[in-house]
């Protein structure tokens, strides 16, 4: 087995796998290999005649961690030829990429699972989760809003905005509104994805070619609420991809528009990251069914650099007593180790001292789990109350949310 960059004599057969392997229309697979495919970022692994016979693309994004920007890849498309699973191909083509990842400088790698215990294999851990209100329109109770409400054309997003300068300026104004909407309400998560108007116009584009709408909501000149809707997600559901609203006369708006499409769908499920404030908005009304799923995990690719920033947070760095760290990896051989920090002659006899898995570094780095609970789970094992206490204290306890809301 070979893994490497994808040649320009393979980009044909990575297209006919991807066909093969997911369920995407004949539009969205055109789209996506004409606007979001980059060679450069197609890694394949090939057998002994040079045949290839699995693929992944790596697709480049902007994390936002407890205020630091972080270029990450997020790995997407991962297939293997039918008559080629269960000989390796996947495990080789994960590890591998994994290791270029390395060796490419990145701290972290993030993907969305088909299965969570295949990837967990792999180091990585859910860090996002997802929340979806679900639905029947005859239970929604919208009340009346001062908002204006705008269906946005998005048959310019794909023809007309790159050919008429009016409809482009039109657009590009539209998203530059919903980047820095977006930008001011997603603040208290702890970590989330960075979003220009480039990334908007790739997630109108791929609304477009799903067949879905946008709806906007201002109050006066000022964007107040945005909602991306599939009307025909499945029979008499649909789907609203992300709803993000200011306030509750913007959240109204778009919840009126929704019931108005009563006559063609009966049932809806609605994402968005503001959850506790659509529930206070809905008053926790169990009419709607709310579920959290397991959306997004993350690994850690250099350890000691997701350690030194996990340290660095600390605002008493210099009153910070010696302590050790060991990482294990079974994947990337450089992230077993273990670092002594301020350790010298003069240290103390007892060293706090904690031996970590990969994937449980990943989620004390994201704050999606704490040493408390990691221990409980039997993650984590001290050798007495003093080591607990210390990492505890040095790593934090608290657990937030984090939020990405991607599929490509």
């Amino acid at each position: 087995m070979k893994t490497g960059i994808v040649s320009s004599k393979n980009v044909k057969d990575v297209k006919k796998l991807w066909t093969y392997c997911f369920a995407d229309t004949p539009e969205f697979i055109e789209y996506y290999f004409t606007k979001r495919y980059r060679q450069e970022k197609n890694i394949i692994t090939e057998d002994d005649q040079e045949n290839m016979q699995a693929s992944l693309q790596l697709h480049p994004y902007t994390l936002v961690v407890d205020e630091i920007c972080k270029d990450v890849n997020y790995i997407v498309g991962v297939c293997v030829e039918p008559e080629s699973r269960g000989k390796g191909y996947s495990s080789a083509i994960m590890k591998d990429t994994l290791n270029f990842e390395y060796m490419n400088g990145e701290d972290v790698s993030i993907l969305m699972p088909i299965d969570t215990d295949i990837y967990t294999r792999y180091g990585y851990t859910n860090c996002f989760y997802r929340y979806e209100f679900n639905v029947e329109l005859a239970n929604i109770k919208a009340e009346r809003s001062k908002c204006t409400t705008k269906r946005i054309n998005l048959d310019s997003i794909l023809t007309a905005n790159y050919e008429n300068g009016h409809a482009k300026n039109d657009l590009l104004k539209t998203v530059t509104q919903m980047s820095n909407f977006y930008h001011k309400n997603i603040l208290d998560k702890y970590a989330y994805i960075k979003r220009d108007q480039d990334y908007f116009i790739n997630k109108l584009e791929e609304l477009a070619i799903d067949g879905g709408e946008l709806f906007v909501t201002y109050e006066g000149s000022q964007l107040c609420g945005y909602m991306m809707i599939l009307p025909r997600y499945s029979k008499d559901q649909a789907a609203v991809t992300e709803m993000i609203f200011s306030n509750k006369d913007s959240f109204n708006a778009m919840m009126s528009i929704i019931k108005s499409h009563i006559t063609q769908f009966r049932i809806v499920d609605i994402v968005t990251p503001q959850h506790e404030l659509f529930n206070l908005f809905i008053k926790y009304d169990n009419k709607y069914k709310v579920i959290k799923k397991s959306f997004m995990m993350l690994r850690v690719i250099n350890a000691k650099n997701i350690l030194c920033e996990m340290i660095n947070r600390k605002s008493d760095l210099n009153q910070m007593r010696p302590f050790q760290i060991e990482i294990r990896d079974d994947i990337i051989k450089e992230n077993n180790f273990k670092e002594n920090y301020f350790v010298n002659e003069e240290a103390e006899v007892h060293i706090p001292y904690m031996n970590i898995d990969i994937s449980d570094l990943a989620a004390l780095y994201m704050k999606s789990s704490n040493v408390t609970d990691l221990e409980r789970a039997g993650r984590i094992v001290f050798k007495n109350d003093y080591d607990r206490a210390f990492f505890a204290e040095l790593l934090g306890q608290d657990i937030r949310e984090n939020y990405i809301n991607d599929f490509i």
